[in-house]
């Protein structure tokens, strides 16, 4: 699979696997050192987005998330990108 579609389905699946509440499958997005960033807070490793997450379900409610028009740029080194969602 070309970059860009790997990273549009894991923009996907990150909303996907909030909004079916799927913790473990929440988690496998993520290295296990990850640094998610939300909300001007930084949440590092496994540990860190698992406290963030836990606390944000019971304020997400019986939101669904709707991802539409991402653009996604592979930067020139081929090993990172960027990506924006509405």
């Amino acid at each position: 699979m070309d970059p860009v579609n790997a990273i549009r389905n894991t923009i996907v699946r990150y909303g996907q696997r909030i909004d079916d509440r799927d913790l473990e499958g929440f988690l496998a997005l993520y290295a296990p050192d990850a640094v998610h960033h939300a909300n001007g807070q930084d949440n590092l490793g496994h540990e860190g987005i698992t406290a963030w997450i836990t606390g944000a379900f019971p304020r997400i409610g019986h939101i669904r998330h709707l991802v539409l028009g991402s653009s996604i740029e592979v930067h020139a080194n081929g090993t990172t990108a960027s990506a924006t969602s509405d």
